[in-house]
């Protein structure tokens, strides 16, 4: 019974990513720069859930979490974003369990598939958003 949460919440990320490698992202606006070379630089900025992996530390706690929903700007092959995750987070905490679901968001760079993330996980027994650093994978 104290599994439950857990394996609904993993659940979950994972069908959203399952769900996120069917769908295109919703393209919001095309933006257009212009410059002296005779080709335009083309900026993108979407709105979308993208199926990725996420592996993040503290030094502490270690963080795995499934994507979600993203502000994304992408320029070519790079990419920045504003990502909020589901996510498990794994700390030896005495009277708490080892695995516990809580929420991430923060900021995300990439390079087709490969990137670092910056995000944010809020702690509820201590009331505080951790800082943490990692790698991220996208599947698409």
């Amino acid at each position: 019974m104290k599994l439950l949460p857990f394996f609904l919440l993993f659940s979950f990320g994972f069908y959203q990513n399952i769900l996120a490698q069917n769908e295109k992202p919703t393209k919001i606006e095309d933006v257009k720069i212009e410059n002296t070379q005779s080709k335009p630089l083309k900026t993108e900025f979407t709105l979308s859930i993208e199926g990725q992996l996420g592996v993040y530390t503290n030094g502490d706690a270690f963080f795995v979490n499934f994507g979600g929903p993203a502000v994304r700007v992408r320029y070519k092959k790079v990419s920045f974003a504003w990502v909020t995750a589901p996510t498990l987070r794994f700390w030896e905490d005495a009277p708490r369990p080892f695995i516990i679901p809580t929420v991430g968001t923060g900021f995300e760079f990439t390079y087709k598939r490969f990137g670092i993330g910056f995000p944010f996980f809020y702690n509820a027994a201590k009331n505080e958003w951790t800082p943490t650093a990692g790698l991220v994978y996208k599947f698409k």
